[in-house]
């Protein structure tokens, strides 16, 4: 649902549904942004976030989760992300968030 909420907001949006999926695209495409989801069937997003991380070390990643804790919040900084996000988010404060990310307003 979010990327039907964020295609309304005038994104671009690729989608994956696994670790492998998300990679594949990271190489043919160049992303502005990326937001993972923590896990994922094949994987877990902050190994995820290192593997992404390492390839496009200025790709500004963020990761959410449903599941909280201070250990997720530390490994998404040592792995490389900008910011950690509690679920549920909704898409116009994801939306504030990749703007102050991206050196944007705040609308």
């Amino acid at each position: 649902m979010l990327v039907w909420d964020f295609e309304e907001l005038g994104y671009r949006v690729s989608a994956a549904t696994c670790c492998n999926e998300a990679l594949a695209l990271a190489e043919d495409h160049r992303f502005d942004l990326a937001l993972l989801d923590y896990n994922l069937p094949d994987g877990i997003g902050t190994e995820l976030l290192k593997k992404l991380h390492h390839r496009f070390p200025k790709l500004p990643i963020i990761l959410y989760s449903g599941r909280a804790s201070d250990r997720k919040t530390r490994d998404a900084e040592k792995g490389g992300a900008c910011c950690f996000v509690s679920k549920p988010v909704r898409a116009l404060a994801l939306h504030r968030l990749f703007n102050r990310v991206l050196g944007g307003s705040s609308t």
